[in-house]
């Protein structure tokens, strides 16, 4: 989530579920939900590449191409590791960040 919301640029259409939120209870991984159906772990990730554009679609596309079970497995050690690979564990949402959060309180 953080990542997206760095590198989007100038789009601002992608919405964000917190897993501790009531939309995201029960889910343990990323999920995109989009006009083509929903999908998770390293699937989404590549939906996010590609609604990112650029080189994160290309590297996208390339990802795609290594099988599923392979991808997954990186996933989940990265997922498994992500609060040791940088940045804070929890960020607080600025004001026109928090209307793109499904479950926040206004």
């Amino acid at each position: 989530m953080q990542f997206l919301l760095r590198h989007e640029g100038s789009r601002h259409d992608v919405h964000f579920a917190s897993l501790q939120g009531a939309t995201g209870l029960g889910t343990d991984s990323m999920v995109w939900r989009d006009g083509n159906g929903v999908s998770v772990r390293s699937d989404a990730v590549i939906e996010a590449a590609k609604y990112l554009g650029g080189g994160w679609a290309v590297l996208g596309r390339a990802a795609a191409c290594v099988p599923r079970p392979l991808r997954d497995a990186l996933y989940r050690l990265i997922a498994s590791h992500r609060h040791r690979l940088g940045g804070p564990a929890c960020v607080i949402p600025t004001p026109e960040q928090r209307v793109r959060f499904l479950d926040l309180e206004e």
